[in-house]
């Protein structure tokens, strides 16, 4: 009787243990906890709550130089000669192959290249996924890929993945795979460096042979931001070529956020434009945050051409232009807090004062994590749908 009494005792233990720590499970992956959590183990008021008063020193209105329509030509025309130099934007470039209809049920599943199609065996209203492979340089070879529904509602997607824990576009697999359920076909990229590129050895004038790392790009080389910016340029060259589709917008996370800016600010293609967890403009950053202060961010180059604020508005400028910015209040990498909701009157005045275009700045509180949130998602895809419609 003892032994059996004991042993009803540990199990009855246990089961409390179990529940215990199914609860405390629960409420630790719960998104109302963790918020609650994060806030209250927070080391500022600053971080997530509050605005810090050095960030209401500069008035941002009084960094935005562009007056009129004019202006926003001149300027666009200014950050593509910073990039490109005389030769201008590669309107006329084209993709060195395509790979067509990429058997998506038997390609194997590749855990770190960016092509476990596999994954998209059972997707809904996905028809085929197209590689389309662009030479930026004569060492530097990027895969995009173009995925297509089997029924589309003539509208393309251009997503642009930033770093993560793969870093490639399959990290967003869902938000994927909800697009082509809507009917949109998906123009996926992957940041320099990330899933199928390939950077080889390259022969440096003055250094010798060297194989170039994608943060090297900018002390190396002329023009470094068309490692980031021909591939989105050329891939649309391809698709205006080859395809009617009736809108095309952008969505970019992280530093895909940042490429989306550029991308949006530059080419006038790209109408609709949703940059989610980045980038600040750099008055907002403290400067020691390394995670939302990676050094392209600061090509001194670019930033003394036009600022932020200023690519903001040639982004959203223009007939049936918008952009839509998307910030997680509690990101636990960065861009967090409201700030953006700081500039958001000044860019949407520039807007109105000088043409057409619609500009937001959207602040994420469902969550705690550096993500396109679920709440994120559905905000995207009725925007996109509703901008179109009028709404």
């Amino acid at each position: 009787m003892p032994v059996r009494r004991g042993l009803s005792v540990s199990i009855r233990a246990l089961a409390a243990l179990s529940v215990i720590s199914a609860v405390a499970s629960f409420f630790y992956y719960w998104e109302p906890t963790r918020i609650i959590w994060k806030v209250w183990n927070a080391k500022s008021v600053y971080l997530y709550e509050k605005i810090h008063p050095k960030f209401l020193e500069t008035d941002p209105a009084a960094l935005i130089r562009i007056r009129s329509a004019g202006e926003i030509s001149k300027l666009r025309s200014a950050l593509i000669s910073t990039i490109w130099g005389e030769s201008g934007m590669p309107l006329s470039g084209l993709p060195e192959s395509i790979q067509r209809n990429i058997p998506i049920k038997t390609t194997p599943k590749l855990k770190h290249d960016g092509l476990p199609f596999g994954d998209f065996a059972e997707t809904r209203n996905m028809l085929a996924i197209d590689r389309i492979s662009v030479d930026v340089s004569n060492f530097y070879n990027i895969s995009i890929f173009h995925l297509r529904p089997r029924k589309g509602n003539g509208k393309l997607v251009i997503y642009q993945n930033g770093h993560g824990h793969r870093g490639t576009f399959m990290d967003q697999r869902k938000f994927l795979e909800e697009l082509i359920g809507a009917g949109y076909a998906v123009l996926a990229f992957n940041l320099v460096g990330y899933g199928m590129t390939r950077m080889d050895r390259t022969y440096v004038h003055g250094i010798g042979w060297y194989e170039l790392h994608p943060w090297r790009l900018f002390d190396l080389t002329e023009r470094p931001l068309r490692f980031y910016l021909n591939p989105v340029v050329i891939g649309l060259n391809y698709i205006k070529k080859n395809f009617n589709y009736r809108r095309i917008d952008m969505v970019g996370f992280s530093a895909g956020a940042w490429v989306t800016v550029l991308a949006s600010a530059v080419d006038s293609r790209i109408e609709g434009s949703y940059p989610v967890a980045g980038p600040y403009p750099i008055y907002l950053r403290s400067g020691e945050e390394a995670q939302q202060s990676p050094r392209p961010q600061y090509y001194r180059a670019l930033l003394k051409t036009a600022n932020y604020l200023e690519m903001f508005v040639l982004a959203s400028s223009g007939p049936g232009r918008r952009q839509m910015q998307v910030f997680n209040r509690y990101d636990s990498c960065c861009y967090n807090n409201s700030k953006g909701k700081l500039y958001e009157t000044s860019i949407q005045r520039a807007v109105q004062r000088c043409c057409h275009g619609r500009f937001d700045v959207v602040v994420d509180e469902t969550h705690t994590r550096h993500q396109i949130s679920r709440y994120t998602r559905d905000l995207i895809l009725n925007d996109m749908a509703g901008y179109e419609s009028g709404r």
